[in-house]
């Protein structure tokens, strides 16, 4: 059962920490962009379509994700602990919501 554990939940707050730290309508865009970046498999055109963005728009907040995380998203390693800290985010909150 990994819904209590400090280990994912330390994971998620170091993949994703500025994001979730703050609770702006900005920085839930941001991670709304970055969830729907990730379950395109990075592809920009098909994310900005599922977000309803033009793809320039969906470009800048890529680029402010980069920079808010400190990564990049073109390295495989970086998005694969995204995605599953996306992912963990996703089960911790549909855990608390039971």
């Amino acid at each position: 059962d990994l819904r209590d554990s400090p280990e994912l939940d330390a994971f998620v707050d170091e993949q994703l920490g500025p994001l979730l730290t703050d609770n702006s309508p900005r920085a839930r865009a941001l991670l709304e962009t970055l969830e729907a970046y990730l379950a395109a498999g990075g592809r920009k055109a098909q994310a900005a379509r599922m977000l309803h963005l033009e793809r320039q728009s969906l470009y800048l907040r890529l680029r402010r994700i980069e920079e808010l995380l400190g990564v990049s998203l073109d390295d495989e390693d970086v998005m694969l602990g995204l995605h599953l800290a996306v992912r963990a985010l996703r089960f911790r909150r549909r855990s608390a919501a039971r």
